[in-house]
């Protein structure tokens, strides 16, 4: 029997540049509130204020991500009663599980 060799990293979300696209997304998610708020305002300090705030969360995000389990986010999210984790478990805010 011939063995075959697999990437470990099959899985993984697609990269742009070094980043993954969901380390990233803070970054554009906050670049693009600039943008709108600078058409609101006026001010472009609006669209650098953007910037700056979508790197602190990209690195907040990303040291957050590389320093835990896999699926943690959810996890986190599930326990705030944003998104359910599973058909089972739709509701996170659900503390008591008593008749």
């Amino acid at each position: 029997m011939k063995t075959e060799q697999i990437p470990q990293k099959l899985d993984n979300p697609a990269q742009v540049f070094w980043l993954e696209v969901d380390e990233i997304m803070p970054f554009f998610i906050c670049w693009a509130a600039g943008l709108f708020l600078r058409k609101l305002t006026g001010s472009t300090w609006m669209v650098t204020g953007g910037i700056a705030v979508g790197i602190f969360f990209s690195w907040v995000y990303m040291k957050h991500k590389r320093g835990s389990l896999p699926g943690a986010l959810q996890h986190i999210f599930y326990n705030a009663g944003v998104m359910g984790l599973n058909k089972r478990f739709s509701n996170g805010l659900l503390r008591s599980f008593t008749k």
